[in-house]
Order: structure tokens, then sequence, then C-alpha cells
């Protein structure tokens, strides 16, 4: 606990992790949902049209990825920092 109210554990990269599984299954069931919703014109999806939404529910997916590694990149730099400076 004193490490936490010092600032020396860090909150954040376990924030980053459980944000990264909710936001992921988000993506996953706005994907879903919007295959199954009709369009406003009532016609039915098209292949094209089923196409578009899973290639851009794959694209949201590895943006969402990339964003939460380049958090997990910077504390994982600043452990990495700690532990070389703790060692001299």
């Amino acid at each position: 606990m004193k490490d936490f109210l010092a600032f020396r554990t860090m909150l954040t990269p376990i924030l980053t992790k459980v944000l990264y599984v909710l936001g992921a299954l988000a993506l996953i069931v706005f994907t879903i949902m919007v295959l199954v919703k009709p369009p406003s014109d009532g016609e039915p999806q098209t292949g094209l049209g089923i196409l578009v939404i899973i290639v851009g529910g794959v694209v949201a997916q590895l943006i969402w990825r990339v964003t939460c590694e380049c958090v997990m990149v910077a504390f994982s730099i600043h452990k990495e920092l700690v532990h070389q400076n703790k060692r001299k």
C-alpha cells in the first residue's frame, strides 16, 4: 500500500489491460449489431456491405489494440528504467 500511495506502483497498466478487453468486446458486439440491423432503406445487406462491415470491425480491433499497446510500451519502458536505476 505504501508503494501505491507513493506512486511507485502504477495502476494504469492494470487498467489498460481491463479496458482493452472491455473495448474489444464492445467492438465485437457493435460489429455484430451493425451486421444484424437492416439498412435504413429496408433492403437486405449486399455482399459488399457485409464485407465492408467485417473489414471495418477488424480494422477497428487493430487500431484499438495498437492504441493499448502504445500505453503498455510506455509503462514497460518506465518499469525497465526503474529496474536499471535500482541496479546502480
